[in-house]
């Protein structure tokens, strides 16, 4: 696993890029400081993709991505493997802006999933990368352009940075002033990027007399004449506003490599990755979710998501009746689409006869071994990329329950999926999955149930509830005092609901009929009738007052 941290990320950013330009495909995969926003309505299966959309939106706008993971696996010519090359990133806003994109949210309950899971809680604060937004990375330009970074505050994080910044100064001023001529350098010992640009370009600025030249996390001021420090300039023009720029762009950099390079990028349920990703790095969400999906589309055109694909897969599994050898059961992990799951079946499970003769996956360093570390997004993106290789295979061979003998070529596995692409998974919503890259596909929920109230004045929504309690989980919205609106997550359950409350005496349960149930339609429907009903009667009053023609 390759850890990457503020202080790592600069030296490792040519290896990162030149892994990402290699890779067949990248698998992404995020972790966040929360996903649930109070005074938002909760989702449910009523939500248009608009609607939900909508509400994700507003769900992740006061959080942030706060863990990144990028694999970039690699077919090997002429061998039946790829190298997976996994990446983890430890994400933290740093702006010389100040009060830039310094505060985010933290849900108490990814707090608590996250300590669970073993997340590295000092890593993030001591070492999480920087990144920008392009409105941020204008302004930054903007400020850099002028020179006006020091005299705004946000380049010191703390008052004992402040105050150690004043105290270089004046330590080199005094060194100037008291130290013999022979003696032509001194050090200064700074641990922080910004401070050993900011206390450089300070020093250089205050004292003609200097230049400084860094070493690590030393700074040498170097006493020079006039003609040397001249020559020295010439070759260093906005050299420290560059080397700030670059690291305040931190991950952003890696971002924009992921879609400068259009690689098939990989995901699981990668719905909120993508959100996430778009307004930390690129722009503010719109409220548009067709001018989101739109430009996505055009910053990654080519998206799988590996919890849609487990759906299908679903589908190929039960055609043949069987998970490799065994006889389906309900709890099979080839039916699970949690991606630890997911990958335990191709890795140890049935799913191993599934993929025979599949491409082997290795790391590139034999040191590097799986240590299983779920909710890891550096591993989970890792996981991620194993279980989109070992379902293309079968992709491959929907007709075979071993695999095939023949080896298959990267390109006939993506081209198995080719007509999944760019279909993400929507959780619990009108539609099951959107289409990035055209329109949304029509539903394949099945009608929702109109419950009705035979005999009694009121429904008892509490009653329905429970009666519903016993089936896969319902959403329920009250239609009028005498029926209740159902949405089924699928049409075995609301085959069961139906059936059950045929064997009930207080009430109904139907499909819904626009015409027939929308209180709505009805009350126009009743509207119409009583104006109909009055007109007739009128013209029936003014025939019989009409006196008789002589």
């Amino acid at each position: 696993m390759n850890e990457i941290l503020d202080d790592n990320f600069m030296n490792s950013y040519p290896k990162i890029e030149y892994t990402l330009k290699n890779a067949s495909f990248i698998a992404v995969d995020a972790e966040f400081s929360g996903i649930d926003s109070e005074n938002v309505p909760e989702l449910t299966l009523f939500d248009t993709v608009q609607e939900r959309y909508e509400k994700q939106r507003n769900n992740i706008a006061p959080y942030t991505a706060i863990q990144i993971g990028l694999t970039a696996f690699t077919k090997v010519q002429q061998q039946n493997k790829y190298i997976a090359e996994p990446f983890r990133f430890y994400l933290l806003s740093r702006s010389l802006l100040h009060g830039s994109n310094q505060n985010f949210q933290w849900e108490k309950t990814s707090m608590n999933f996250l300590r669970r899971h073993n997340f590295d809680w000092n890593k993030l604060v001591n070492g999480g990368i920087s990144y920008l937004n392009q409105s941020e990375l204008s302004k930054m330009q903007s400020l850099l352009k002028v020179n006006d970074y020091m005299s705004n505050m946000g380049a010191f994080r703390t008052l004992e940075e402040e105050n150690k910044f004043v105290k270089s100064i004046k330590n080199v001023t005094e060194w100037l002033k008291d130290s013999p001529l022979s003696e032509k350098s001194m050090e200064i010992e700074c641990d922080d990027f910004v401070q050993l640009c900011c206390l450089q370009r300070q020093l250089r600025k205050s004292f003609k007399g200097v230049w400084t030249e860094q070493k690590g996390q030393t700074i040498f001021v170097i006493k020079v004449d006039a003609e040397t420090r001249k020559i020295l300039e010439e070759g260093n023009q906005n050299f420290f506003e560059e080397q700030l720029l670059e690291y305040i762009l931190g991950f952003t950099r890696v971002f924009q490599l992921l879609c400068d390079l259009k690689k098939p990028i990989v995901g699981h349920n990668i719905l909120l990755d993508l959100m996430f990703m778009y307004k930390q790095f690129y722009k503010d969400l719109p409220t548009s979710y067709q001018k989101f999906k739109r430009e996505i589309h055009e910053l990654m055109p080519t998206v799988y998501d590996t919890k849609f694909l487990s759906y299908e897969m679903r589908k190929i599994l039960d055609s043949k009746g069987q998970e490799g050898q065994g006889n389906r059961k309900k709890g099979d992990k080839g039916r699970s689409n949690i991606l630890e799951e997911l990958y335990r079946f191709f890795k140890n499970g049935d799913g191993r006869l599934l993929t025979w003769n599949s491409p082997n996956i290795e790391f590139p360093d034999e040191t590097t071994t799986d240590t299983e570390a779920y909710h890891d997004a550096g591993w989970d993106s890792y996981y991620t990329g194993y279980c989109f290789i070992k379902m293309a295979h079968v992709f491959c061979n929907p007709h075979k329950s071993c695999g095939t003998t023949r080896e298959l070529s990267h390109v006939e596995m993506m081209s198995s999926l080719k007509s999944h692409v760019n279909c993400v998974n929507l959780i619990r919503a009108d539609l099951s999955y959107l289409s990035l890259d055209g329109p949304d596909p029509p539903s394949r929920r099945p009608p929702r149930l109109n419950i009705t109230a035979l005999h009694l004045k009121s429904i008892s929504t509490d009653e329905i509830m429970r009666a519903l309690s016993s089936f896969d989980h319902c959403d329920v919205q009250v239609q009028s005092p005498r029926s209740v609106l159902v949405a089924a997550p699928n049409w075995r359950t609301a085959r069961e609901i139906i059936q059950h409350f045929q064997k009930t005496k207080d009430y109904e349960a139907v499909p819904y009929n626009f015409l027939k149930h929308s209180p709505t339609v009805r009350s126009l429907l009743w509207g119409t009738l009583v104006v109909s009903g009055s007109m007739l009667a009128m013209l029936i009053h003014r025939a019989v007052q009409k006196p008789p023609v002589t």
